[in-house]
């Protein structure tokens, strides 16, 4: 039986399925669901609209000061707030702008921590969390009962990040320019120095080109004894 109190993290590289697992496992284990990416990306999507560079630090920062983050509790679907209201819509967030800006952001230490000790302080006010990210199992919750660690070739994760654009309305996006923007993120994430993307100690470790999701979210919860 699994434990009343329940934290899980889901690391990956773009694409790979991340949310799709997390979310389902969220809703079996009745487990309030954190995409930690959005975190980011509501503060990308905040600094473009303020023409704010992604190397102007200070600007950032002071930015981040005056946003109020707020989490929708409930397993499966997460709502990013700003100041009290939506920031955007999640098709906008999901768009190639804002993950690249998200992701040059992401490399700032003075950007990183305030929003690591923002996810810290959400998971000891719930009983269960499923939290997906690239610092999840390392940095954010590095005493996790469980971590999992997801990956998938390019090709595959590119392909699957284009049905996802054309899904939510980006229609003009291409494959090539896709390919490209996975392959920066990938590579910005993990040579920054601070909290880079990597397997947490002790993760299980899953290639999402060989296993269908449904295999691997069983194979969690047979690790958990509740399948």
């Amino acid at each position: 039986m699994v434990d009343s109190s329940l934290v899980i993290t889901i690391d990956g590289t773009a694409g790979c399925g991340k949310s799709t697992i997390a979310k389902k496992l969220s809703r079996r284990l009745d487990a309030l669901y954190l995409n930690s990416g959005l975190l980011y990306r509501g503060l990308a999507s905040m600094a473009i609209s303020r023409g704010i560079a992604v190397d102007d630090v200070d600007s950032l920062v002071a930015l981040l000061e005056e946003c109020t983050f707020s989490f929708a509790f409930k397993p499966g679907g997460p709502t990013v707030f700003s100041m009290g209201r939506e920031v955007v819509t999640l098709a906008t967030l999901m768009s190639d702008q804002i993950a690249d800006t998200a992701s040059e952001i992401a490399v700032h230490p003075l950007i990183r921590a305030p929003l690591t000790l923002l996810q810290q302080e959400y998971i000891t006010r719930v009983p269960r969390a499923v939290i997906e990210g690239r610092d999840a199992g390392t940095v954010v919750a590095p005493d996790a009962q469980l971590k999992v660690f997801l990956d998938a070739p390019l090709r595959i994760r590119a392909g699957r990040r284009l049905r996802q654009l054309h899904s939510v309305g980006h229609s003009e996006a291409t494959l090539p320019e896709v390919l490209a923007g996975i392959n920066a993120r990938d590579t910005r994430d993990r040579e920054r120095t601070y909290a880079p993307l990597k397997s947490a100690a002790g993760a299980v470790v899953y290639d999402t080109e060989a296993e269908q999701v449904r295999h691997i979210v069983r194979d969690i919860l047979l690790k958990l004894e509740v399948a």
